[in-house]
């Protein structure tokens, strides 16, 4: 069974975003909406996604649901990025190193899954990959397969 088999849009960038940003950030974990009511900034600036720190530790991302699906893709690795650095960051050299970073591995995970041109583990060390990624049900589904 392939990493994709349960996404129900098989090339989805936001699954692939996510994958990348667990590969770069393992220990972050948040939770991301579409949102159709996002709040413009201070200055009635438009706002296309923003991510919420709570004080209990909770990172929550919205995105603009009226995005086209490219624009609500970068919005997302935007925000992503801001999720992997913490609070303290903003727009700095961190900030973009992190969302430069998610950029190319989000673009190997592409390669991973889509290219017939790419060592891309195979047997135990896919397996291993997909467990330390947190997809533990497809990894033992794929270890099933061999």
């Amino acid at each position: 069974m392939a990493e994709n088999d349960k996404w129900i849009i098989k090339n989805s960038p936001f699954e692939m975003l996510d994958i990348a940003f667990k590969r770069l950030f393992p220990n972050v974990r948040y939770e991301a909406f579409f949102e159709p009511n996002i709040r413009d900034d201070e200055k009635e600036n438009k706002v296309c996604g923003l991510t919420d720190f709570a004080d209990d530790g909770t990172i929550t991302i919205f995105i603009d649901c009226a995005l086209t699906i490219n624009d609500a893709v970068e919005i997302f690795a935007h925000e992503l990025a801001h999720a992997g650095v913490g609070v303290g960051h903003d727009h700095d050299e961190v900030w973009q190193k992190a969302f430069d970073d998610l950029f190319d591995e989000y673009n190997k995970v592409g390669e991973e899954m889509f290219s017939s041109n790419i060592n891309a583990p195979k047997g135990a060390d896919y397996v291993n990959a997909l467990e330390e990624l947190g997809y533990a049900d497809s990894a033992k589904e794929k270890e099933g397969d061999e």
